[in-house]
C-alpha cells in the first residue's frame, strides 16, 4: 500500500474535475481558446491519474475507489468553485402589474418595458440583464419593491450590443 500514489491519484482526480467545470463555464462564456488549454491541462491530468489506476489494478483494488473518490469530490468542488465565480450573464424577465421599472433603473440596472396582457390584467414585462455576481443583489431588491413580481430567469450569452450601466 502505497500512500503517496492514493493521494496522487486522488489529487489528480479532484484537479481533473474542477478544471473541466471550469471548462465548461469558459466555453460557455464564447473562451474557445481558454477551453481549449483548460482542455490541454484537463487531458494531461487524467492521463496521469489514470496510468497509476490502471498499473497492477488487479492487485491493487483500492485505487479505483480512491479514483471514484476523488471523481466525487471533484465534481462537488468543481460545482462550488462555478458557483462562486458566478461568471456569465443572466436575462431576467419580470411580469408585474406594478409600474416597477424606473425604480430598478435608480438602483443602476438598465431595464427593458414591455407592455404585456396576461388573463385577467395588463402586464409590464420587464428584461434585465445582469452579471450572474449580481443576482442575489437584483432578487433582493425585487423582493423589496415588487413581492408579487413573477420573475424568471435564463442563463444568456450576448451576442451583440446589450446596454449595460
Amino acid at each position: 500500500m502505497n500512500l503517496k500514489i492514493y493521494l496522487f491519484i486522488f489529487l489528480c482526480k479532484i484537479a481533473e474535475n474542477m478544471i473541466a467545470t471550469l471548462r465548461i463555464i469558459i466555453i460557455n462564456n464564447n473562451r474557445k481558446i481558454m477551453g481549449a488549454l483548460l482542455q490541454f491541462t484537463n487531458t494531461l491530468i487524467w492521463i496521469l491519474g489514470t496510468s497509476l489506476v490502471i498499473v497492477d489494478i488487479n492487485k491493487d483494488i483500492l485505487k479505483i475507489l480512491v479514483f471514484a473518490v476523488g471523481s466525487l469530490v471533484g465534481s462537488y468542488l468543481g460545482s462550488k468553485m462555478e458557483e462562486k465565480l458566478s461568471l456569465g450573464d443572466n436575462l431576467f424577465i419580470c411580469m408585474t402589474e406594478n409600474k416597477i421599472d424606473t425604480m430598478i433603473r435608480n438602483n443602476g440596472y438598465a431595464v427593458t418595458l414591455v407592455k404585456g396582457k396576461g388573463l385577467e390584467s395588463k402586464k409590464n414585462i420587464l428584461f434585465i440583464v445582469l452579471p450572474r455576481y449580481q443576482n442575489k443583489q437584483f432578487m433582493d431588491l425585487m423582493k423589496k419593491i415588487d413581492p408579487y413580481a413573477s420573475i424568471v430567469f435564463l442563463r444568456t450569452s450576448i451576442v451583440q450590443g446589450i446596454y449595460k450601466k
